[in-house]
């Protein structure tokens, strides 16, 4: 058995095989594999479909396909600056192959062209954390998910105005607002027109989904809204999907649009990052019992360990020295020395066998001062990397000196990060 990336040819029966392994058939509605692949080059609907040949796939030795796995690159945020990040999906081996090796095989060579392309990260939504974990990936990015009873939101001074979205009316104000909430966030997407491009064909008398934008007195956009109508029970919640807002004046009108239609509803749920508290807005938690919930959705890891060293914030200046251990890419497996000044990376050297050997023997040294050195895992690494750890995570990890525990607080401090929704 091997893997290879597939031929053009060979994307719908990935389609097949996906629909195969996890028991969703297709129906009568399913198209020729002519006209699938056709529709795909001609005319994507998202960046999964433009970039349909991203795909790995594991063969045996009559030639047939045994299990693939989708991983589209997306430009994404890291500390301010954009790097290009793998989605993984569609993870999916047909029940005879199970077991033997076939996923493993499509990892290594998807790991293998995803470091040769540039690429620095890669991240996915995982059915099993445990199962992820052994190919690098950790989880990454709290989100918390708000269940809100519709009385308990007050009237609230909002004075602006809003919009519903149909057919592409005000994809340009969602763009807005989507680009201005996302900005501080790590994972979160660059989206282009190919992101948006969903909202060309929403209409809600035919889907029952329903986009709203809010706009602010002087008519600028400050919140998106997007919900589905979900029975619970003996009543219904509005079930959201996007939840963007700018600013405190941006919460404030899309909640008193949501209390809008508290004749309708009984609860509102949402997700947001942990770094936002709309607590506060919300002053009665007695009458009307809400709840949030603190979750870990996603999970990353890094694939290039020295570009992402040379495009993370640092805090202040200083020098460090990385020891990784990876065991899928050799070129991780590496001691990297770093020196950074004014939050950002002026150097990083990837250490020689010799220079190895000189830290071991005598302790390695810059300008007469020893270099701090910390021994990570990939997957450690890309989840403090990405979102930073606590003090005492670090001072756990293991034993180090006050002046180095300063030093690894300037490289590991707790960032924001939101996994998008768009991958």
């Amino acid at each position: 058995m091997y893997a290879r990336k597939i031929k053009p040819e060979e994307y719908p029966r990935t389609e097949e095989l996906f629909c195969i392994a996890f028991e969703f058939p297709m129906g009568e509605k399913k198209p020729e594999a002519s006209a699938l692949l056709e529709r795909v080059q001609k005319a994507p609907q998202n960046r999964i479909e433009l970039n349909y040949m991203e795909r790995w796939a594991a063969f045996d030795d009559a030639e047939q396909m045994a299990a693939f796995l989708s991983a589209p690159p997306y430009p994404v945020r890291l500390d301010g600056q954009t790097v290009t990040m793998s989605a993984v999906g569609g993870v999916s081996t047909l029940p005879q192959y199970r077991k033997c090796g076939a996923m493993r095989l499509c990892f290594e060579k998807a790991f293998r062209d995803m470091y040769e392309a540039g690429w620095e990260l890669s991240a996915l939504y995982p059915f099993s954390q445990n199962y992820y974990r052994k190919y690098g990936y950790e989880v990454c990015g709290e989100k918390i998910r708000y269940e809100v009873d519709l009385r308990a939101i007050p009237a609230l001074q909002a004075e602006g105005s809003v919009r519903l979205l149909e057919k592409g009316n005000v994809t340009e104000d969602i763009i807005a607002v989507y680009r201005a909430f996302s900005a501080a966030y790590n994972l979160m997407v660059e989206r282009d027109e190919i992101d948006f491009k969903w909202t060309e064909g929403i209409d809600p008398s035919r889907d029952g989904r329903y986009v709203y934008v809010c706009y602010r007195k002087d008519g600028t956009p400050c919140a998106v809204l997007d919900f589905t109508k979900e029975r619970r029970e003996d009543s219904f919640e509005m079930t959201c999907g996007h939840f963007w807002y700018i600013g405190m004046e941006g919460l404030q009108e899309a909640l008193s649009l949501v209390r809008s239609f508290s004749n309708y509803y009984r609860c509102v749920s949402f997700w947001l990052p942990a770094d936002l508290d709309v607590c506060r807005t919300l002053p009665e938690w007695a009458l009307y019992p809400s709840a949030r919930r603190l979750e870990y959705t996603c999970m990353a890891r890094v694939i290039r360990v020295d570009r992402v060293l040379e495009k993370a914030a640092y805090k202040g200046s200083g020098c460090f020295i990385l020891h990784i251990r990876d065991e899928w890419l050799e070129e991780n497996n590496r001691s990297f020395l770093v020196e950074f000044a004014s939050g950002r990376a002026n150097k990083v050297t990837v250490m020689s066998e010799k220079d190895k050997k000189m830290d071991i023997q005598k302790g390695t040294e810059l300008s007469g001062e020893t270099i701090p050195e910390l021994s990570l895992p990939i997957q450690t690494f890309s989840r403090w990397i990405l979102e930073g750890c606590s003090d005492e995570q670090l001072s756990a990890w293991s034993g180090m000196t006050e002046n180095e525990l300063e030093l690894w607080k300037r490289v590991f401090y707790k960032k924001k990060v939101f996994p998008d929704d768009a991958f």
